[in-house]
């Protein structure tokens, strides 16, 4: 084999990787750009996640923060440092809202809004191994059976708890576990404002489905594209550092919101749903918070998903 023969056979082997890690990230490979825009889907999902016990006294800057997420997107400060670096900054910015994959709001050197394109939390799932919207959507087609079968109404709003959803106890050894699956899986519905989420001041989580995403359940129902009954799409492996780094930055975000003040000191946001619904002989036990992980799919019996450990 002759210098160029070896040449043009480092080339086909090289795009042969490229197209393997473009595959297993869902069409394209991890880029440059992941660290700043993974930090974004950590932000705007640390906002989105259920109330727990520590979150009492955070509801009213959480429920600010969601809502002004659906009209401008989430808060991100702009970098610091000297002028060269936020012009950097500044211009990293610019070419991913060029790309399509970064939605900007605002534009001052001190806040901007900044939203993911749904092409691109997508892809930033992916990379992580956590599920998509349209992995989600078999999480909206059981969630839409149980609001008939086993919701609760408070307020004039219908929630189905998360243990219903996780077919778990709060007791159950592993309840963790499954509830952080359940979490996982609804985060990008709720992030898509199809489902809405509140708890009782204990921690323990309930769903329901907001207005467009009751239009889109039923309208899944009358087209038979719902599959309440069908496990979500196995999710590629991801990137265990990626993953890593995201549960980091989701975690420390949400933490920091806890120390965070709304901006109107008479906000009282969500109110907590009752501890014991009426029709509840008894109340469950609290149990552990649930964990972040990554969904697996599989089957239990005939048309059940089993979380693996």
């Amino acid at each position: 084999m002759n210098a160029t023969q070896l040449t043009e056979r480092k080339a086909a082997l090289a795009q042969k990787i490229q197209q393997a890690q473009q595959l297993a990230h869902g069409g394209k490979a991890a880029q440059g750009d992941d660290a700043l825009l993974l930090g974004v889907l950590a932000r705007t999902d640390a906002v989105f996640l259920p109330y727990r016990s520590a979150d009492s006294g955070s509801r009213p800057i959480l429920w600010e923060r969601r809502r002004e997420f659906f009209t401008n997107g989430i808060r991100s400060q702009g970098a610091g440092g000297s002028a060269g670096a936020r012009m950097s900054a500044s211009r990293q910015l610019g070419a991913l809202r060029g790309d399509g994959r970064l939605i900007l709001r605002g534009g001052t050197t001190k806040t901007t809004h900044a939203r993911l394109s749904q092409v691109e939390d997508d892809r930033l799932r992916r990379l992580c191994g956590l599920p998509t919207l349209t992995a989600a959507l078999v999480a909206l087609d059981l969630l839409a059976v149980l609001m008939v079968e086993q919701s609760k109404t408070f307020l004039g709003r219908s929630w189905v708890g998360e243990t219903a959803l996780g077919e778990t106890e709060y007791n159950h050894p592993r309840a963790a576990h499954i509830l952080g699956v359940v979490q996982d899986l609804f985060l990008p519905l709720l992030v898509a404002g199809l489902v809405e989420t509140n708890s009782d001041r204990d921690g323990r989580g309930f769903y329901g489905l907001s207005d467009s995403g009751k239009a889109l359940a039923d309208d899944r129902i009358e087209t038979g594209k719902a599959d309440p009954d069908a496990c979500p799409p196995e999710q590629a492996a991801g990137d265990d550092a990626l993953l890593r780094r995201y549960a980091e930055a989701r975690t420390n975000e949400r933490d920091r919101l806890r120390q965070a003040k709304p901006e109107r000191e008479s906000e009282i946001g969500d109110i907590p749903l009752p501890v014991c619904w009426p029709a509840a002989t008894r109340c469950p036990p609290a149990g552990p918070p649930p964990d972040a992980t990554r969904p697996q799919a599989g089957k239990k019996g005939k048309q059940q998903c089993t979380i693996a450990p």
